[in-house]
């Protein structure tokens, strides 16, 4: 499953690539896509080489950056009341990603 992930990310990767390259600009979406597709190859490499383990502050901070990728690219489409929810999304991942931080058991401190 490891190798599936590290695969399709990497072709995210050249598929995001090319798109920038054939419209010729680069916007802040894409560059939050690219960090997406490191970041999930960076917890692959970790699970894979590493500890055998995948920490849970990795996958709680790709879904704040997630979330913030698809407010920052579908903010026209987005109504105020649903703009505050997935806001408040991102506030909920965050007060989470903080308390595991602060947690007196963390040894990834």
């Amino acid at each position: 499953a490891l190798i599936a992930i590290a695969v399709a990310a990497i072709g995210g990767i050249g598929q995001a690539g090319w798109e920038m390259i054939a419209a010729r600009s680069i916007s802040l979406g894409d560059l939050l896509m690219l960090f997406l597709y490191v970041e999930i190859l960076s917890m692959v490499k970790g699970a894979a080489l590493g500890t055998r383990e995948i920490p849970i502050h990795t996958p709680i901070a790709l879904a704040i950056v997630a979330v913030a990728r698809y407010i920052v690219v579908d903010v026209e489409h987005i109504s105020p009341n649903y703009m505050l929810f997935t806001s408040s999304s991102i506030l909920v991942l965050v007060l989470a990603l903080w308390l595991i931080r602060k947690a007196p058991n963390n040894t990834n401190s």
